[in-house]
């Protein structure tokens, strides 16, 4: 895989879980709910929720972790036809 093929299914990854978000707790717990059952690790789950759920809001505004940080620009120059 190229790097940006990487970094084109990077960025998917980040709009799909975005457009998951917008949509509530619902659904994003039934996805987790499923990933559990998948692999089996339920237990696992339910401690990382529980260590995320007690991350601190106004420590991830303060170093910038609400979302991920905006695509790198890159200046293409030539020649227009």
């Amino acid at each position: 895989m190229t790097v940006a093929t990487e970094a084109l299914n990077q960025l998917a990854f980040h709009r799909r879980v975005r457009r998951l978000w917008r949509l509530g707790p619902r659904p994003v717990g039934e996805l987790l709910l499923e990933l559990a059952a998948i692999s089996g690790r339920r237990t696992w789950l339910d401690q990382r929720l529980e260590d995320y759920a007690n991350l601190d809001g106004a420590a991830i505004d303060a170093v910038g972790a609400r979302d991920w940080p905006a695509p790198p620009l890159h200046v293409i120059t030539g020649r227009r036809t």
